[in-house]
């Protein structure tokens, strides 16, 4: 018993080693171990960290109902959290239920706009990257339709920026070209 117990009371410290010594696969189950038994803050941030690194969307998909309870109490990047769950979620997401994604992207615009919007858009780098046509033509139809929603002609920029690299993925370079004119008119930087 005390060699389990000093475990899992170290198993934070222990996991906090391995995560600065790159093993975040080490970490994670340490973290893991000192979470479900303590359920502090730290090994939460340590575990999310560490999933996010080995790319186990399934932890992050599992973790974000707490992580987000937790964000809003304490100084997490709310805008990096949000969308690696919108990550996790396009990963983890098959072809069929894709609008799922698009739903949750909807639901946390908002929070998203408030805090750093930028990350509003890093998980359509991903959708884009790996998405069948019919994914990416859905992408721009969702984009297309938040334009006027978009605060900012930065943001609009960022969305026709978008936009154009779906469009080039599916073949159509002539859209593409506009696309990204448009993007250039509003941010020409």
């Amino acid at each position: 018993i005390t060699a389990g117990s000093t475990l899992v009371f170290s198993s934070r410290s222990l996991g906090d080693f391995l995560y600065e010594t790159n093993q975040y696969a080490l970490a994670q189950k340490s973290y893991q171990i000192h979470y479900s038994v303590f359920g502090d803050d730290q090994s939460l941030v340590g575990l999310y960290n560490s999933s996010i690194l080995i790319l186990d969307y399934d932890m992050i998909i599992r973790l974000f109902p707490s992580v987000k309870k937790e964000m809003f109490e304490s100084d997490w990047d709310y805008g990096r959290v949000l969308s690696e769950y919108l990550i996790a979620l396009h990963y983890l997401t098959s072809e069929e239920s894709i609008d799922l994604f698009f739903d949750e992207a909807d639901r946390l615009y908002p929070t998203l706009l408030e805090n750093d919007w930028i990350d509003f858009f890093v998980p359509f780098t991903d959708v884009i990257a790996t998405g069948s046509v019919e994914t990416l033509r859905k992408v721009i139809r969702y984009l297309e339709g938040k334009l006027s929603e978009f605060p900012t002609p930065v943001m609009q920029a960022a969305a026709y920026t978008q936009m154009a690299v779906a469009y080039k993925e599916i073949g159509d370079l002539k859209k593409a070209e506009e696309m990204m004119q448009k993007a250039d008119e509003l941010d020409p930087q």
